[in-house]
């Protein structure tokens, strides 16, 4: 089963995103896109595995450009992170008809255990929350983020991010 995630700005909150989810990505291929445009033509392309999606929308006007395309993904169990938690946004994103929402200012745990459980993951995530907060492990996993990404993580649209 695949994981694709929706990133169109902002590289420190997709970094924060995958780094959040990496536990999941040992059992699934990610697949990241970054624009509407290579949204578009993935979901013209047999779907495959595909199992849940991310969209992690930056700003209002990316959260409009989405809903241009809603179409093509209303049947695949969606994710929502939403730029703020104003009511206009709130209730715009609601369109999209996400199974879970939260905020681009978490820290993505919450994100984390929800797809877990989409994924039926349940079970192993019990073993994530005893694990002790290791700050060297943590620094060095960001340090090598840009450096190495693994095998089972596609990006598409090679724009990279500010």
């Amino acid at each position: 089963m695949g994981i694709l995630i929706y990133s169109n700005n902002g590289k420190e909150r997709e970094e924060r995103l995958v780094r959040a989810i990496h536990s999941l990505t040992r059992w699934h291929s990610l697949e990241i896109i970054r624009s509407v445009d290579e949204l578009t033509k993935r979901f013209r392309q047999p779907r495959g595995d595909l199992a849940v999606m991310v969209l992690l929308a930056g700003s209002s006007k990316d959260l409009a450009d989405l809903h241009q395309v809603k179409d093509l993904f209303f049947d695949i169990p969606m994710i929502l992170i939403l730029p703020d938690g104003k009511r206009e946004t709130v209730r715009y994103g609601f369109k999209l008809i996400p199974r879970f929402v939260s905020y681009e200012d978490s820290d993505f745990e919450d994100v984390k255990y929800v797809m877990a459980k989409m994924l039926g993951h349940s079970e192993t995530m019990h073993m994530d929350k005893t694990e002790k907060p290791n700050s060297d492990r943590d620094k060095t996993e960001k340090a090598n983020f840009d450096q190495k990404v693994p095998q089972n993580i596609f990006i598409i649209g090679g724009r990279e991010h500010d």
